[in-house]
């Protein structure tokens, strides 16, 4: 199949799902009218918060104060890596280094800022062209995952919810940010739509993409092989009979970690680089219940960050154990498959933002709201705290 043949059917589909009066009622206006009130609330924080990572000339205008915040904390990982590459650093498991990042989000960065000229090329456009990719992207999989919820749930309002909810979760933020949240919720949304869609090669190809997205993206594999095999049962059981052609393309995800890992293996000597580098950020394998007795003291800023990172992570773990209950048991493997490695991590940096990722819990969540006093606390809750966390951010405090 020619590149006109595949680009030709992608315009047609993304033709025919702009068309749709649920795409824009459900999912282009909310995106629309949830990003512009966090502009609102970067503009506020400005105005009316201090500064805890200002710039050395002191204040900035509106536009350049975006652009700074767009390269802060993990953003500034996946600009270096843009810019100059992947760098070792002397010792991968004590001093950070881009090694730790995956390479998808930022090679497409790359990939669309090679159709400006050289010399427009600098680090404000590369800023403006991933914030502008994030949001696509994020905007596909909003798409992509409401379909899923019509196919599995035949509810057109448990979708608009689930796309609601997603939308002002507390750290949706991240999805609009120069990070890689929505490329990777984009990857892994589509390879759940493929494997429902019974297209198992290009469910494989995804899956592979995915992986190369975030770490965790491996596991997709384990997912589309309990259906692929689970849709081949006999009379209740497995037969190897069943099994035809279509499990190769399940190897795609191996393939591509195994090819990343060799390319890094040639750059740091070490294969599993990517998954060592993780230890300069204090993550190392422990057993779940050891991460209880993780605290920080009382009174200091990290201590209240880490708190509301252990409720979320704990909430999502019992949520994840749940969804089996209301949905097809795929989507809880998925959930459990994105907790059970943040609580085995030894740390609980970043939590909250991990679990935005788990889309499966807010189609519970949407399940499950059907009472209005339900989706009142919930609406207050997340927005709530989405400000707040937003507010802090736009200042400059690491947040998640």
């Amino acid at each position: 199949m020619s590149l006109n043949v595949i680009f030709d059917k992608a315009n047609h589909l993304w033709e025919s799902i702009v068309q749709e009066t649920w795409f824009r009622h459900d999912v282009l206006i909310p995106f629309i009218i949830s990003r512009a009130a966090m502009l609102l609330i970067i503009w506020a924080g400005q105005l009316f918060l201090p500064s805890f990572n200002a710039p050395e000339n002191g204040p900035l205008p509106f536009g350049e104060r975006l652009l700074y915040l767009f390269t802060m904390w993990d953003a500034g990982w996946y600009m270096s890596i843009i810019t100059d590459g992947y760098t070792p650093s002397a010792d991968l498991t004590t001093i950070e280094s881009n090694i730790a990042f995956f390479p998808v989000y930022p090679f497409l960065v790359r990939s669309f800022a090679l159709f400006l000229p050289h010399s427009l090329r600098t680090v404000p456009n590369l800023v403006v062209i991933g914030v502008v990719l994030s949001n696509l992207l994020f905007v596909g999989a909003l798409a992509i995952i409401h379909r899923i919820v019509c196919a599995v749930t035949d509810n057109p309002e448990v979708a608009r919810r689930t796309i609601f909810y997603l939308l002002i979760f507390p750290t949706s933020f991240y999805f609009s940010a120069f990070y890689s949240e929505a490329t990777y919720l984009f990857f892994v949304s589509l390879t759940i739509w493929a494997m429902w869609q019974r297209r198992w090669p290009l469910a494989g190809v995804l899956a592979g993409v995915a992986a190369l997205s975030r770490p965790l993206g491996i596991l997709l594999v384990g997912i589309l092989l309990w259906q692929y095999m689970y849709e081949r049962r006999v009379n209740g059981r497995w037969t190897l009979r069943a099994i035809d052609y279509n499990i190769v393309w399940l190897g795609c995800a191996p393939a591509a970690l195994t090819a990343y890992f060799l390319f890094q293996y040639q750059l740091t000597g070490d294969f599993f680089a990517p998954i060592a580098a993780q230890g300069a950020w204090g993550r190392e394998y422990v057993w779940p219940w050891q991460n209880l007795t993780i605290g920080w003291p009382i009174g200091t800023e990290g201590f209240y960050i880490l708190r509301l990172n252990q409720i979320f992570l704990f909430a999502f773990t019992g949520l994840s154990l749940l969804v089996w209950r209301r949905l097809p048991f795929a989507l809880a493997l998925f959930s459990l498959a994105h907790i059970l490695p943040s609580l085995a991590s030894g740390s609980f940096d970043s939590a909250i933002r991990y679990c935005t990722v788990i889309f499966p819990v807010f189609i519970l969540l949407a399940l499950w709201s059907d009472s209005r006093l339900w989706r009142q606390a919930l609406v207050y809750i997340f927005l709530t705290l989405q400000t707040l966390l937003l507010a802090a951010w736009s200042q400059g405090y690491w947040v998640v």
